[in-house]
């Protein structure tokens, strides 16, 4: 019921335990095809793992039962996989890996694949929302602080703040990466002991294989998966700032932007175009953030490997990469098919009789008396246009009747919106 509003089939795909398990056995065909070429064991094994394993696709559910048993998917998938390989196959199968070094590779597999998918989302989202910034960039609109209208701006000044934090994301990605697209192979202890002084040479073969980054064992050390689920947060974030604007930019009473012409519908309301995208987003946004605080405490790492650290990140990660990946395909729809009204805009900038253009005339007053005495006065002229319901300009002309300046001109949005 909520697999395209609250969720991303192609994300999903990408996280679910049918790519975990399938990773999973990519890693051990790698591992074997490497170990053979170094003469650790027989070609003929490593070619039936190969063979053999990838056209194997177990159901994951097959592997319920063993993970209870052992609090790990490895152990039940490997007998599995040694029912469809010869015994002299099966005992080269896994030589010198252990269940986390399968299980963490296969995870930065998974995130490589989705990692691209995010940066492409990212990608064309940043380029739509800087078109629309570049359409109205001489649009002014009201630049609204702490709830209340401030001062002029244009309205491609406010999609600057959506999409500028979006660029310094896909920049925090590529530096991620490195850290992140990492091979694991420690062995039992972390030392990779079981395959003597070949150990690192395996490793990084291994590495190459999967065109992976080898930097060590990092089976205790999870900085980098936290810092992808925090990375995950920061972009559902953003994309949550993003939508709570025009959530409140689309209401009745302000009505300067419309989600999409054909928004969510009412049961009983025929007129209304609800924002239903940007709710959506900004739900998932507050989830990210739940299920990052949830991830944080996977830095808590006991010793050399600690299973109840470790199966906090098997519990947020997929939920998190689905919840931000679908956020990201909101934004995207939304970015394509938003509509803007200047001519609202233009109604809101003109409701407060000017008022919105108290911090303007300050400074102007500020050229001719002290700063001080500016603010008095324009005050004074604010407390006649709440009063009186006169327009600023006039209030202005009325309490500094001395200082000649052309308040019509001065105090219109195009000259005080930030336009060129």
């Amino acid at each position: 019921m909520y697999s395209q509003y609250l969720s991303d089939p192609e994300i999903k795909a990408l996280t679910d335990d049918a790519a975990l398990v399938r990773h999973m056995l990519r890693v051990e065909v790698a591992l074997a095809q490497v170990q053979a070429r170094l003469g650790i064991i027989p070609a003929d094994s490593a070619r039936e793992i190969s063979e053999k394993l990838t056209a194997f696709e177990p159901d994951p559910a097959n592997l319920t039962a063993g993970t209870l048993k052992n609090g790990i998917p490895t152990i039940p998938l490997l007998a599995l996989a040694k029912q469809h390989l010869s015994p002299e196959a099966a005992d080269h199968l896994h030589w010198g890996a252990t269940s986390q070094d399968i299980m963490d590779t296969a995870t930065v597999l998974i995130i490589r694949e989705t990692s691209a998918v995010m940066d492409g989302r990212l990608k064309a989202l940043i380029t739509n929302l800087r078109t629309l910034a570049e359409k109205h960039r001489q649009t002014p609109t009201v630049a609204r602080t702490r709830t209340q209208q401030a001062v002029p701006i244009t309205f491609g000044q406010k999609v600057d703040q959506w999409y500028q934090p979006l660029e310094r994301h896909r920049q925090r990605l590529a530096e991620l990466r490195p850290r992140l697209l990492i091979v694991q192979l420690g062995g039992a202890g972390g030392d990779l002991s079981a395959l003597g002084e070949r150990g690192t040479e395996v490793a990084r073969d291994l590495a190459r294989e999967l065109d992976l980054g080898y930097v060590g064992t990092w089976h205790s050390q999870r900085d980098s998966i936290v810092e992808w689920g925090s990375w995950l947060a920061l972009v559902a974030g953003s994309l949550g700032k993003m939508a709570g604007d025009i959530l409140q930019l689309s209401q009745t009473e302000v009505g300067e932007v419309q989600e999409r012409s054909a928004g969510g519908g009412s049961s009983t309301m025929p007129h209304k175009n609800n924002p239903v995208l940007s709710e959506a987003i900004v739900a998932l946004a507050r989830y990210a953030g739940q299920l990052n605080a949830g991830l944080f405490p996977a830095l808590f790492h006991q010793q050399e490997r600690d299973g109840a650290a470790w199966i906090l990140e098997w519990l947020s990660l997929p939920p998190l990469m689905i919840a931000s990946g679908t956020a990201l395909r909101h934004a995207l729809t939304i970015s394509r098919e938003i509509r803007i009204d200047p001519a609202a805009m233009q109604r809101n900038l003109d409701k407060l009789n000017g008022l919105i253009y108290s911090e303007r005339a300050s400074f102007i007053l500020a050229e001719r008396v002290s700063r001080r005495d500016a603010k008095e006065l324009v005050e004074r002229a604010c407390a006649l246009v709440r009063t009186e319901g006169i327009h600023l300009k006039e209030a202005l002309s009325r309490v500094a009747p001395d200082i000649r300046v052309d308040w019509a001109t001065v105090l219109e949005s195009g000259n005080t919106a930030g336009l060129q």
